[in-house]
C-alpha cells in the first residue's frame, strides 16, 4: 500500500499582533513526498512547492540519505533541517522559504526519521513547529512519549503538528471502504494527547462536512484521510485557510 502521487495540505496563519495596519500571513504547507531522494522526481516536486509561495515547507516519507543533504539544501535554495533515515525508508525535513527570517531556537528528532521538531521565533511569537511521519504498527508509546514531549518544556505560543500520522481520526467521515480501524491503539493515545494539550484538527475544523482524502490504495477504492495538521485551539481565531490536496498527475 502507497501513495500514487504528491499529497499536499496548508494552512494560512495571520500571527500578527491584533492590530496592526498589516498583517503578517505566513503559509505552512506540508507534503507526503514519497521520497524525493532522486531526481527529476524531486526537481519537479520543488518546482510546483515553490509556485505555492509557502514560508514553510515540511516533508514526511523524504527517503533522502544523509550524503546528499547539501545537494538537496542547494537545490531548494534556502534552509532546510533534516531528520533522514536512508534512501529507502522514513526520513521527515522543514524547508524554509528563501529569505525567511524565522530564528531556530532548539531542535529534537528521534532516532528512526520519524519525527523533527524546531522551536522557532518568528515575529516575536515562539513556535513549536514540528513534522512526523507516523509509524504504521499501532505504536501508541510514539504518541505518548515522543510526539508532544517539548510541549511544557518549550512552552511556545502556539504549536503546529503535521504530517503523516498514519492514523485516520474519525474513521465514520475521513475513511472509505475500510474494514477495520487502522492502528486502534496508537489512534486512542493520539486522541487522548489531542485532548490533553487542547490542539484541534485544523482542516477537520475548517470543513466539518467533507470528505477529502490524502492515501489511495492501487487498484481499490479504499481511502483514508491520514495526513492531517494539528493546532493549538488558541490559534484557531488566526487560521484564515486551509486546503488539501492530492495531485494523481503530477509525478507522471
Amino acid at each position: 500500500m502507497k501513495r500514487s502521487a504528491l499529497t499536499t495540505f496548508s494552512i494560512t496563519v495571520d500571527i500578527s499582533v491584533r492590530g496592526k495596519e498589516s498583517a503578517t500571513r505566513v503559509k505552512f504547507l506540508c507534503f507526503n513526498a514519497n521520497s524525493i531522494g532522486k531526481n527529476p522526481k524531486r526537481s519537479k516536486i520543488f518546482h510546483h512547492l515553490k509556485k505555492k509561495n509557502p514560508h514553510f515547507v515540511l516533508a514526511c516519507d523524504t527517503r533522502i540519505a544523509k550524503s546528499i543533504e547539501p545537494v538537496v539544501r542547494d537545490e531548494w535554495g534556502g534552509r532546510c533541517v533534516f531528520n533522514s533515515f536512508s534512501s529507502q525508508a522514513r526520513g521527515v525535513a522543514i524547508f524554509f522559504k528563501k529569505g525567511n527570517s524565522a530564528d531556530i531556537v532548539d531542535k529534537f528528532c528521534d532516532q528512526e526519521g520519524n519525527l523533527l521538531a524546531l522551536l522557532l521565533v518568528y515575529e516575536d511569537k515562539k513556535i513549536l513547529l514540528e513534522v512526523l511521519y507516523g509509524p504504521n504498527d499501532d505504536s501508541p508509546i510514539f504518541y505518548e512519549e515522543c510526539v508532544f514531549k517539548k510541549i511544557q518544556e518549550w512552552q511556545p505560543d502556539f504549536s503546529i503538528f503535521c504530517g503523516d500520522f498514519n492514523i485516520a481520526l474519525n474513521p465514520e467521515i475521513d475513511t472509505k471502504n475500510y474494514c477495520n480501524i487502522s492502528n486502534p491503539n496508537a489512534r486512542l493515545k493520539l486522541l487522548e494527547q489531542i485532548d490533553d494539550h487542547n490542539l484541534v484538527d485544523i482542516w477537520r475544523d475548517l470543513h466539518p462536512d467533507d470528505r477529502k482524502y490524502t492515501w489511495r490504495k492501487f487498484n481499490q477504492n479504499k481511502q483514508g484521510r491520514l495526513d492531517f495538521f494539528l493546532v493549538s485551539s488558541s490559534l484557531l481565531p488566526y487560521v484564515e485557510s486551509g486546503e488539501c490536496r492530492y495531485f494523481t498527475q503530477l509525478l507522471q
